[in-house]
């Protein structure tokens, strides 16, 4: 089988990246037909030159993330060539943009644009991956779509990148106990409400917090932290992935997106994901996502969405409870190895696929 990942180029993006690795290593071929011209006439005139080539040796047009404006020349190429389309939603436009990041109104021609984007882009595919079954009923529900189009593929960690560290992490060993939050700051992520934890446990002698991320829309995380100054936190706005992922292996608890919107609790975004396969013990907000993929003091804790006393209790909890901490940790790293690996998420892929062909 020969997949053909369509629409912008987006392979180094971590799903992209993720299953591109997994599908290679379940025996999948993989090619690429992608462009990034901004005008989209001259964008899908491209794709259809690049695909022609192409076409006879592939099976599969994989629209890629972010894809809903490509979706409708994938439609097209697919009914002329007879290909199977799977398109990658991955997240809802419209919730992202009016309700995430609140560009317009709900009432506004915008959101309405938004509204059918995502119904449409949806309706032209034969396939759509989401992440869990909470964002498919999501996505069923709010966009009147049917339930047999969707079919779930969890985001993952890529293990290639994030891995534990081979320095041991015990408390006996360490100075301090290190909770960290990384991420794009928007209101899923709710990364003021890590600030403000930390605000309220900065007397601790036993606790270093370290906030890892920045967002040019989003500035209430850092206005917080500009403002609370936490004594015991560090910040770093950004960091190269590598980087990133050699700072995560180093510490001890991991703290999942908390933020107050619907989105936020119907998706685990890759940040947890990074957690389990560094092996660090997660905290995750507790929502319809988390206890759909995870379970409460076995391979997580969870904590209550947006709510900074009652992550600054867990936070103490784990702290104090080093067993405990260990053991999600561990628990969290062997379900990551079983069920979110990359040859996991491909090899579910790829059955996929076998099934859609």
């Amino acid at each position: 089988m020969t997949v053909c990942f369509f629409g912008y180029p987006n392979e180094s993006y971590s799903r992209s990246k993720i299953l591109i690795d997994g599908l290679k290593k379940n025996g999948v071929q993989v090619v690429s037909c992608t462009d990034k011209t901004g005008s989209f006439p001259f964008r899908y005139w491209r794709l259809v030159k690049k695909f022609w080539p192409l076409h006879q040796k592939i099976d599969v047009i994989f629209v890629q993330f972010p894809g809903h404006l490509n979706t409708p020349i994938a439609w097209f190429l697919g009914k002329v060539f007879k290909k199977i389309v799977v398109f990658d939603v991955f997240i809802s436009l419209y919730e992202t943009y009016i309700f995430d990041r609140q560009v317009a109104s709900p009432q506004s021609l915008t959101a309405k644009f938004y509204w059918w984007v995502d119904k449409l882009s949806c309706l032209l595919a034969d396939k759509v991956t989401l992440d869990t079954y909470a964002h498919i009923n999501y996505f069923v529900t709010e966009f009147h779509l049917p339930r047999k189009k969707f079919v779930r593929i969890p985001v993952g960690g890529d293990e290639t990148l994030f891995r534990p560290s081979l320095k041991a992490k015990s408390s006996k060993l360490k100075a301090k106990i290190i909770v960290e939050f990384h991420g794009m700051f928007t209101r899923i992520h709710g990364a003021e409400v890590f600030v403000q934890a930390a605000k309220k446990l900065e007397n601790n002698p036993h606790l270093e917090f370290w906030l890892i991320g920045d967002s040019p829309n989003y500035r209430l995380p850092i206005d917080l932290y500009k403002q609370l100054k936490p004594k015991t936190m560090k910040y770093w706005s950004r960091l190269p992935v590598k980087k990133l992922a050699q700072k995560i292996s180093q510490a001890d608890i991991s703290v999942g997106h908390l933020g107050p919107t619907k989105k936020a609790r119907v998706l685990l975004t890759n940040k947890m994901f990074h957690a389990l396969a560094s092996r660090l013990a997660l905290i995750a907000g507790d929502n319809q996502a988390s206890q759909e993929l995870l379970e409460n003091k076995t391979n997580c804790l969870f904590v209550r969405m947006y709510d900074e006393k009652d992550l600054a209790r867990k936070i103490i909890y784990l702290a104090k409870n080093s067993k405990l901490r260990h053991r999600l940790a561990e628990s969290g790293f062997k379900l990551h190895q079983k069920e979110f690996s990359n040859r996991k998420l491909g090899s579910l892929f790829k059955e996929l696929l076998l099934k859609t062909v």
